[in-house]
């Protein structure tokens, strides 16, 4: 009897053991969820913390794996953009970065796109001048090269053009998209100053050019969002929620002075640049009086209501302003515990 008894114990446990075995294989081989992440440029800095995300294994352990859809086919950046929020509108990609006053844009159209997280508070842009020009005063009726009118490149300019005296009408502004185009006006004598890419902004100063503005010091704004649809983010939220703990783990990491030398090196691969250059470029992430990134992929709420102050001091939104309510979602964020 006790012998039987023991027997039937260690089948159990055989029984047992088989049923972990196959539970745990069944667990490993359970597919991860591939979300579809739209892109209209290719390897920037805005890029960086879903990079490193990918790189250090939080996607992964998220149980979640990115693939990057490129809307790239044309010269035309607003082209590429139109692009890729019409793959959004048309679910052909679950989520893309996205400016916010072009947010602003799409949901006036009547689309259902909101923001859940931020991807980049405060991107480095430099006014660059020419070598005749060397302080805000000298470009009193002189030609400025900003982006279009409602991008936040050309309003934070504008912005801290005014700061520095000088009014709207005061200078010539033309409105052309890109840093490389904008500087290739600068070059030809066409403009006198631009707006300019960190980057570009230290290629074209070793040249000669004088970096008289930095476009952070009109203050703290909201530049780049993680965008989906309304009703898809509702149908996955789970999702949401993982890849933003995800891109929360990233921010952290990259914040994190302990991981320099690693996301010089993430830098680096990333942008195919040199390591002096990256360390450049990386030292205005890295200083908390610049406010580039966010801390943990939050929205900033005071940033987004200086934000759409600003839109409605350069006419781009009218009175009366619209609430924040109207372009996010922070029910995601909040679940992530990033909010």
């Amino acid at each position: 009897m006790i012998i039987q008894t023991h027997r039937l114990a260690l089948i159990a446990a055989f029984a047992l053991m088989n049923a972990f075995v196959i539970f745990a294989a069944g667990a490993a081989a359970e597919p991860k969820y591939t979300l579809r992440y739209g892109v209209d440029a290719e390897n920037d800095l805005n890029s960086l913390p879903q990079f490193v995300a990918e790189r250090e294994g939080f996607m992964e352990r998220q149980g979640l794996s990115v693939e990057r859809v490129l809307f790239h086919k044309s010269s035309d950046i607003l082209v590429n953009q139109d692009a890729m929020l019409l793959g959004l509108n048309n679910g052909d990609v679950d989520m893309v970065r996205l400016q916010f006053p072009y947010l602003v844009d799409e949901v006036s159209k009547g689309r259902t796109f909101a923001a859940v997280g931020s991807l980049m508070d405060n991107p480095v842009y430099v006014l660059v001048a020419n070598k005749d020009v060397g302080s805000f005063a000298e470009l009193k009726g002189k030609t400025v090269a900003l982006s279009v009118a409602n991008d936040l490149i050309t309003l934070a300019t504008r912005k801290l053009m005014a700061q520095h005296g000088l009014n709207s009408d005061d200078v010539k502004i033309r409105n052309i998209l890109g840093s490389e185009p904008r500087f290739a006006c600068l070059k030809s004598g066409e403009c006198d100053a631009a707006a300019m890419s960190e980057n570009g902004a230290a290629v074209a100063v070793k040249g000669g050019y004088h970096a008289i503005g930095i476009s952070n010091d009109a203050g703290q704004l909201l530049f780049m969002l993680e965008t989906v649809q309304r009703p898809w983010a509702q149908t996955h939220r789970d999702t949401v929620v993982k890849y933003l703990r995800a891109i929360s783990a990233a921010m952290r990491f990259i914040h994190d002075p302990r991981n320099r030398e690693q996301v010089v090196n993430a830098t680096m691969d990333l942008l195919h640049q040199p390591q002096d250059r990256v360390r450049e470029t990386l030292s205005y992430y890295w200083d908390p009086k610049y406010h580039v990134l966010p801390q943990r992929g939050e929205i900033d709420l005071k940033a987004l209501r200086s934000t759409i102050a600003l839109m409605g001091q350069y006419g781009i939104l009218q009175a009366p302003l619209p609430a924040p309510d109207r372009f996010i979602d922070l029910r995601y964020a909040k679940a992530a515990a990033i909010q």
